[in-house]
């Protein structure tokens, strides 16, 4: 049996079989059903100082608390009720909205907030790891429920210098796991710095002696691979042909699990796995030695490594996004036209790529990243129509099929967006304030966007 309710906080379902929020057998109609010192709330006997008999909110609960007590009755017993909006969430069997999340500049101890990588936990909590630029630190935050703390803060002993370009992802239990570069005396390092039972554990994925540079690596979702590029220098300081770098951590330590070499000069790298668990790495390489520059496809195979060039090389490819990877295997990610002042947004479930335009006209569109919601697309890019300016925007296709941006209230000159996507319809944006040198964080929740919380 299943009936449907409409209660005061959201539309809910009941059904004993369903997965959800347990609600027990108090359910009732009015308080002459309950205990001597309980009332009839929302349609549930609580305690309450009422009078035996009243009804302690007859509006509200009469029309719940009939139908509930109906299917209750029907069940046996225990109901199970399950929020039909995403946005909201049973709590003692009423449909509630998900809990807030207080909004705006975050850290205030310096130069911090550069290059934020944000990610959500299965409650819809956001975490963020970032750079203090004024200590050379990676920095971690995340929200409670009620508050942000960075009560877990890593401790970087024995590097000089940490948390360049970091990369988060969050464990289905909530823990986090960064990947990121840090510098000892005498070399760059790339680390997985993962927090378990309370304790940071940092490995090292990669050191290399100057003048081997890390150009650009990926992490995927589940934080079990890594991609990077390694960029020799010749005499003359020049960049030599790459070797991209596929590191796998699936047997529980850090072991190389792939390699490619002569990429012309790898300028970018991003990591995806496919719905077989397999990685798709896409690389931005400059043409060198007669490498034909481009962004490339690669995907690991029984055959070993095949690779495709994705688009051509050409002055007008500009920064290109990470890549995503949707539940049909469908490749997404975004690149910038400088020439035409472009933005692509190209998808792929083979090695051919469509591609289509999907903003124009601005003087730089350099800094963008791109998510995914439920297969479908949701962008977030800095518009700068002057370099002293910026702009922070959100894009997303509609319900005819078209890209439709709006503007965002923001704090300063946003740079260096970063974006997730939780189970509540809400949209988590953390960005780098230029003027004012903050971390900022903004969300959508499921109706408007916050910018600040009172």
């Amino acid at each position: 049996m299943m009936v449907r309710l409409k209660a005061a906080a959201g539309l809910v379902v009941l059904a004993a079989a369903m997965a959800g929020c347990l609600r027990d057998d108090r359910a009732c109609e009015t308080s002459a059903t309950c205990a001597a010192t309980e009332a009839c709330v929302e349609g549930l006997c609580q305690a309450s100082s009422t009078a035996p008999g009243e009804d302690a909110s007859p509006d509200a609960s009469s029309d719940v608390g009939a139908d509930v007590g109906d299917a209750a009755g029907d069940a046996g017993g225990d109901v199970t009720v399950r929020c039909e909006a995403p946005q909201f969430e049973c709590s003692r069997g009423c449909c509630d909205k998900a809990p807030g999340v207080n909004a705006g500049v975050l850290d205030l101890s310096g130069d911090t907030g550069f290059e934020p990588s944000i990610a959500v936990d299965a409650k819809g909590f956001p975490h963020i790891a970032y750079q203090d630029n004024s200590n050379q630190a990676l920095r971690y935050i995340r929200w409670t429920g009620d508050a942000w703390t960075q009560e877990n803060t890593p401790e970087m002993r024995g590097y000089e210098a940490s948390g360049f370009e970091p990369h988060l992802v969050v464990s289905a239990s909530g823990e986090p796991h960064i990947v990121h570069q840090a510098k000892t005396n005498d070399a760059d390092v790339i680390l997985s710095s993962r927090l378990r039972q309370g304790e940071w554990n940092h490995e090292v994925i990669h050191s290399g002696d100057a003048p081997l540079s890390i150009h650009s690596y990926g992490l995927d979702v589940e934080g079990m691979g890594v991609a990077y590029a390694l960029v020799p220098q010749g005499p003359g300081g020049d960049d030599e042909p790459s070797e991209l770098v596929y590191a796998s951590n699936a047997s529980g330590a850090w072991e190389i699990d792939g390699s490619i070499e002569d990429l012309g000069v790898v300028e970018h790298v991003s990591l995806a796995l496919r719905p077989d668990g397999s990685p798709r790495i896409l690389h931005k390489s400059t043409r060198v030695r007669g490498f034909d520059g481009g962004l490339y496809d690669v995907r690991r195979t029984d055959l070993g490594w095949p690779r495709a060039r994705a688009f051509e090389s050409s002055d007008t490819l500009g920064s290109v996004s990470d890549v995503v990877i949707d539940g049909q295997n469908r490749a997404h990610a975004l690149l910038w036209d400088p020439g035409a002042k472009e933005l692509v947004y190209a998808t792929s479930e083979t090695f051919s790529w469509v591609s289509e335009v999907t903003l124009s006209e601005a003087e730089d569109l350099s800094e963008f990243e791109i998510t995914l919601r439920e297969g479908s697309p949701e962008v977030v890019f800095v518009v700068k129509t002057r370099p002293t300016e910026g702009e922070l925007k959100f894009s997303e296709i509609d319900d005819s099929g078209r890209w439709s941006s709006r503007s965002l209230t923001t704090f300063g000159r946003p740079s260096k967006p970063s974006i997730a996507v939780d189970g509540f319809e809400r949209t988590h944006v953390a960005y780098y304030d230029d003027d004012d040198r903050n971390l900022v964080y903004t969300y959508f929740d499921g109706t408007d966007w916050v910018v600040e919380s009172q």
